[in-house]
């Protein structure tokens, strides 16, 4: 019940940020092209078209990608050719069965020391109700670093196809009360944006020049559902 609401939610969030009807991407479609069955995903802002006849994981991506350019597997992982960084998978598996068309990965540091510090930070950051970097977006080009934080417990964020945009990501935070939110809210106008449009019932819409975010919350279950859009030069 909670996905189909989230579900709807997006969809209600892509068609008032573009004004018009555009279709989500849902977590398991396949493109058909002259490039056959793929499912694209982006690792680190680059865009990856991976084949598939069924279904495709990191694994599949690595047999397509990471191997012919040096990339290394071990333990569970896939390391740069140089092993000084990792794909963030949040705790997921390599190989689990399915991944969805516009899902984004970022990288990390190898060192597990570090990755522990740079959790236990982050972890600090949603207790207390802080801003904290989502890593889909930190090597997103042309958004601004301040539009690439969250605030609460990040449930998701993946890429949106919306022509629209040169890029559009669909985020969902959890444990957003309404302080969160009312933070959240002045964080961004703090940034200056060209336009702010409150239209009641916890949905927002703030334009830069740069782009847009658009907000629906959800007070009952406290569930903040975010659309940023990054415009075409």
């Amino acid at each position: 019940m909670k996905r189909m609401l989230s579900l709807a939610i997006v969809c209600m969030l892509v068609f008032c940020l573009t004004g018009c009807h555009s279709d989500v991407v849902e977590d398991t479609t396949q493109t058909v092209s002259l490039e056959g069955h793929y499912i694209a995903i982006t690792i680190d802002g680059v865009e990856y078209h991976v084949h598939t006849s069924s279904v495709a994981s990191l694994t599949t991506w690595y047999n397509e990608y990471g191997e012919p350019n040096g990339w290394i597997v071990q333990d569970g992982e896939i390391y740069t050719k140089n092993k000084t960084q990792k794909i963030d998978t949040a705790g997921m598996p390599i190989d689990q069965a399915t991944l969805w068309d516009g899902q984004s990965f970022g990288l990390i540091a190898a060192d597990s020391d570090s990755n522990k510090k740079n959790e236990s930070v982050i972890n600090q950051q949603v207790a207390s109700g802080d801003m904290y970097p989502v890593p889909e977006l930190t090597s997103v080009e042309k958004l601004p670093s301040f539009a690439k934080n969250g605030i609460g417990t990040e449930a998701y964020c993946y890429k949106i196809d919306n022509p629209n945009y040169a890029c559009s990501f669909t985020m969902e935070f959890n444990d957003v009360d309404e302080k969160a939110l009312e933070s959240y809210i002045s964080y961004l106008e703090d940034n200056k944006p060209q336009s702010i449009e409150d239209r009641g019932n916890g949905e927002y819409n703030l334009i830069w020049d740069w782009g847009s975010i658009s907000i629906y919350h959800n007070k009952s279950m406290a569930i903040m559902n975010t659309i940023i859009g990054v415009n075409r030069q």
